[in-house]
């Protein structure tokens, strides 16, 4: 099995929770380098869950792309996404 090495970069995603609602998460790029800590910060509904479920490949971008090593996560299997990315809640 390939392991990957973990940069995760996101190129212009947006995600809504449905065609007629709005999006709650709109453009956004950012890189996370490999051995990197990172903290998302925020008040209560401002989409940090939304957004670690993008990641993570729970939930699929409305735009844009989700990419790990430049690879699109859509390619790759759950149990996959699953041994490769950690998440550690408050």
């Amino acid at each position: 099995m390939i392991r990957q090495n973990g940069e995760i970069v996101t190129i212009n995603v947006c995600y809504g929770y449905g065609t007629d609602m709005p999006l709650v998460v709109d453009s956004v790029s950012v890189t996370i380098k490999v051995h990197g800590v990172y903290v998302m910060v925020g008040r209560n509904g401002s989409v940090k869950t939304s957004l670690r479920k993008i990641l993570q490949g729970l939930y699929a971008p409305t735009n844009g792309q989700v990419l790990l090593d430049g690879d699109n996560i859509s390619q790759f299997s759950r149990p996959k996404l699953v041994s490769w990315l950690g998440y550690v809640p408050q």
